[in-house]
């Protein structure tokens, strides 16, 4: 074999193991990252996405029964926080609200519906729009 082949295959094996310890360090960090941080490394996340959507498939929805329960009790709980004159009623008031606006929002979920997808509260014309879909769906709280 020629010295300048010799030369170039040295050269050419020195570049591929080069290559294989970088790679191999890569590989190594994205292992201790997944390990001590908790981050899954990119190219494994879709395999990680199947498995878990395996290991945990999507809870059921709630009855219809129990959803009108909830906004029923929650539809008073309101009007007893209005009617009671305490301290802090504008906050008691939007919390109860926000609480029947989530909900609202989760059921109209659960009943394949249209729902706004911004945090409770719900603007009024967001709310009665919700209840007025989920009231034509058949429920009655």
């Amino acid at each position: 074999m020629a010295p300048e082949v010799a030369t170039m295959m040295n050269a050419i094996g020195y570049v591929v193991v080069i290559a294989g310890m970088f790679l191999a360090m890569r590989c190594l960090v994205a292992l201790m990252e997944w390990g001590v941080a908790g981050r899954v490394p990119r190219r494994l996340q879709p395999l990680m996405d199947k498995v878990d959507a395996v290991r945990h498939p999507p809870p059921e929805p709630m009855p219809h029964v129990l959803h009108e329960l909830e906004l029923a009790r929650l539809a008073a709980e309101i009007q007893k926080v209005r009617d009671a004159n305490q301290p802090g009623l504008a906050t008691r008031v939007r919390a109860c609200t926000a609480a029947y606006d989530d909900v609202l929002v989760r059921c109209a979920h659960d009943l394949g519906l249209e729902a706004p997808s911004s945090l409770p509260p719900l603007t009024d014309r967001e709310r009665f729009e919700v209840e007025t879909e989920l009231m034509s769906a058949g429920l009655s709280w």
